[in-house]
């Protein structure tokens, strides 16, 4: 099944801008590494699993980096995490009930709590 994360449009405005988007969840666990992947390899759900041990989500789905005094860092994300339901219980309660990404899909968009995210 293909990818359909709503973000094509702005990943071919950000390649016209020389910026080379990638898809990657990406999590700071003493230093940030990339978990890179195809659609539904679980990447975000893998986060997840690191966001409850206490570490912090950079960016969940689209990974921009930068060289920046002679380092590649990875930019911030949204603060929002891209879940199925079965895995976004595990890490919000059920008020929790996040925002659909569309119509066809289960998976939904969960805002994630500041001291979740690195900034």
């Amino acid at each position: 099944m293909p990818c359909a994360s709503g973000e094509e449009p702005l990943s071919i405005a950000m390649v016209r801008q020389s910026l080379e988007p990638l898809h990657a969840a990406v999590v700071d666990a003493g230093g940030a590494f990339a978990l890179l992947g195809d659609c539904s390899f679980g990447k975000s759900s893998l986060a997840a699993s690191f966001i409850r041990k206490g570490h912090r989500l950079v960016t969940d789905d689209m990974l921009v980096a930068r060289e920046q005094g002679g380092e590649v860092v990875a930019l911030p994300g949204t603060g929002r995490i891209k879940l199925m339901p079965d895995s976004a219980a595990a890490l919000f309660d059920e008020s929790c009930r996040g925002v659909p990404l569309h119509a066809g899909s289960e998976k939904r968009a969960y805002r994630l709590d500041p001291h979740m995210v690195q900034l």
